[in-house]
């Protein structure tokens, strides 16, 4: 098939790929390092492009091997793949671990038992309690004495292999000549090591990750190997997909300039195919238990009260900060399942590779994002700088989960404890901190609409209560208020908060 029926065959199947996407796809060999940013269509182009190989090329589903870093990730690749043709599900596609085990025990006859997560922590736990002997030679001695092999043993081990056998290497790029590796950002250098190994045997290696989105430094992984790809692989090209199919301009925008923080960051130049939309929403409680029960009144209001109507998240640096939402939506929906904690109440890191229309992120305060844990290894100035990059990138991770609406938040107290925002909101707001803690009204940088319930304070009428919020377009809501003496009256919103006709507005705990 040549190319230009193999594109309508495609559009036909409902893919319409952009100039960058579509030169990934005919991309004519040798390694390539794609820049994919949020919402750019990345997992379409690996999969498009695995199929123009196949189609176009004649190269075997055999001779493929699509590596990513989740098992959820690999089922997801090989659902794609198979949905564009049945028999693209001979497509080798896994994880690195999957992948490097079956190669390894390929060539060496070899059957190693793997530790489950579990197991491998148990006897790191016994290694630590061996007087006299560093935690990391002690764990090995007991993994040796076993028999067995941790997650990280795969990976090392093969990349023993390779280097002490070039046979071996030869002949996993024989077999598998094209090799494309998604999620690129997350690689670690014994992984990278095995793959520029990969690429300098087959000469063909597409990786296709965001360095900007790379949060598992914890685990390893090194966002610069994706910019040191072109210097390490002679004669390497680079493409970026800088559209972005998912969120609003607005969201872009804020996204971009907290992110442009980063020492490493390298401009992209997104672009958005989605609408300006209305610019994310930063918004200050007095306590976070407030504000864990303002943003669960939202999540009802904002579910029409059915509990299954809103396509939206709410997301959080730590799990603790979601178990007091929790606790809150329990109370306010008196523990209606439809309310329980779903798959829409999330930390940050759960929440990479997924999307919302609606997005909000809570706690973003000093002292919790960015988290003190994160940074507390850090002995230098360099090396507390990379920690709040990886910090910072987490941010962007979740900003960038949404589609449409964007709201940030943060309190002023977390139980007995005064706090700042975090120093992230400044640098997405472009004020600074004073900028944001400037004004003594609690939610003065609010835009978003009340919920019904909402308690406010009015310069004339005094106090009243939310009624009837009605959507007239994108940022503007008639807010219907009953006051003291059944007084009703409607403030058309935000601009009744700019004005200073609602001097402040506060949620209560549900009557």
């Amino acid at each position: 098939m040549n190319g230009q029926l193999f594109f309508r065959m495609v559009e036909k199947k409902g893919y319409s790929l952009t100039a960058a996407q579509r030169s990934v796809v005919e991309h004519d060999g040798g390694p390539l390092i794609v820049f994919a940013g949020p919402g750019s269509g990345k997992t379409a182009t690996i999969t498009i492009r695995a199929f123009y190989l196949w189609q176009v090329r004649g190269v075997l589903p055999g001779q493929m091997t699509v590596v990513t870093f989740t098992r959820k990730a690999a089922r997801e690749l090989s659902m794609r793949l198979s949905q564009l043709h049945s028999d693209l599900s001979g497509i080798r596609t896994g994880t690195f671990h999957s992948i490097f085990l079956h190669h390894y025990m390929a060539y060496t006859g070899e059957s190693p038992r793997i530790l489950a997560d579990a197991e491998a922590r148990r006897l790191f736990g016994q290694a630590g309690l061996v007087r006299g002997v560093p935690v990391a030679k002690s764990y090995a001695a007991l993994k040796a004495a076993r028999g067995v092999w941790d997650y990280d043993d795969i990976l090392h081990q093969f990349r023993r292999l390779l280097d002490e056998r070039p046979d071996v290497a030869a002949a996993v790029t024989q077999s598998s000549p094209h090799w494309l590796v998604d999620e690129f950002q997350d690689t670690n250098e014994v992984q990278w090591a095995v793959m520029r190994r990969i690429a300098q045997e087959a000469g063909e290696l597409i990786a296709v990750g965001d360095d900007d989105q790379s949060i598992y430094g914890f685990r390893g992984a090194v966002p610069e190997i994706m910019l040191q790809f072109s210097s390490e692989l002679p004669g390497a090209r680079e493409i970026l997909l800088g559209a972005n199919f998912r969120s609003t301009d607005a969201v872009i925008r804020s996204s971009s300039r907290l992110i442009g923080w980063n020492p490493s960051h390298r401009e992209k130049g997104f672009r958005g195919c989605c609408g300006d939309g209305i610019a994310p929403a930063i918004t200050v409680f007095e306590t976070d238990a407030e504000e864990a029960t303002t943003v669960a009144r939202w999540m009802i209001h904002r579910s029409g009260r059915s509990g299954a109507t809103w396509s939206g998240a709410v997301l959080a640096r730590t799990n603790a900060q979601l178990g007091l939402l929790q606790d809150a939506l329990d109370k306010l929906t008196r523990g209606d399942a439809r309310f329980a904690t779903r798959v829409s109440v999330l930390t940050l890191h759960a929440a990479k590779g997924l999307e919302f229309d609606d997005v909000v992120m809570i706690g973003l305060r000093e002292g919790s994002c960015p988290h003190p844990h994160a940074l507390a290894d850090s002995r230098t100035a360099e090396e507390l700088a990379l920690a709040l990059a990886e910090e910072r990138r987490l941010v962007y991770v979740g900003m960038t989960r949404s589609r449409v609406r964007l709201d940030l938040t943060y309190s002023r107290r977390a139980g007995r404890k005064a706090c700042k925002p975090s120093r992230f909101l400044a640098e997405i707001d472009g004020r600074g901190f004073e900028g944001l803690e400037s004004n003594s009204q609690p939610h003065v940088l609010d835009r978003c609409p009340p919920v019904i319930g909402t308690r406010c304070v009015h310069r004339r009428f005094g106090i009243g209560e939310v009624r009837s919020v009605e959507r007239l377009r994108t940022e503007l809501h008639k807010v219907g208020i009953l006051y003291t003496g059944q007084v009703l009256r409607y403030v058309y919103w935000p601009a009744g908060l700019e004005s200073g006709l609602i001097q402040s507005y506060a949620d209560r705990e549900a009557r």
